[in-house]
């Protein structure tokens, strides 16, 4: 089975600009047998709004036009694929908490993961996840 390994997301964006571009780099690797038998597999990377911690509601939601990259990849040997995806994207998608921090009037902070997904066409899925990156409004203690 294909492995994905080291998923890392940052998020760069310009104050002037109503734009944040996601980048979002990771490895994957072919087994043996993904060798040995051409497995072929669809892969994805989506940016969700993580709602894991204190005070949030506990389900985490796909960002809308997060879809940074939907294909398919093979594997001819067990050597790594390293891969940098970039989504640019408008800013109000990634505000996914939205309101106001209490008992500050500032915006929440937003919590942005992306996972990325291998499965195997005919196959169960394989999925690893990216760190969280806050973006924007005010950490509370």
């Amino acid at each position: 089975m294909a492995t994905i390994n080291n998923v890392l997301l940052s998020i760069d964006h310009d104050p002037a600009s109503p734009k944040a571009k996601a980048k979002v780099s990771y490895t994957l690797r072919g087994s043996l047998p993904d060798v040995q038998h051409p497995h072929r597999y669809r892969e994805s990377v989506q940016l969700i709004g993580v709602d894991e911690g204190p005070g949030e509601d506990g389900v985490n939601d796909i960002i809308v036009g997060g879809l940074v990259f939907s294909g398919t990849v093979g594997f001819a040997n067990t050597n790594a694929i390293n891969r940098s995806r970039v989504l640019e994207l408008p800013d109000a998608n990634i505000n996914e908490d939205t309101g106001l921090a209490s008992p500050f009037p500032l915006p929440k902070r937003d919590e942005i993961r992306a996972v990325v997904t291998l499965t195997q066409i005919a196959g169960a899925p394989v999925s690893a996840k990216s760190n969280d990156v806050k973006f924007g409004g005010i950490q509370l203690p």
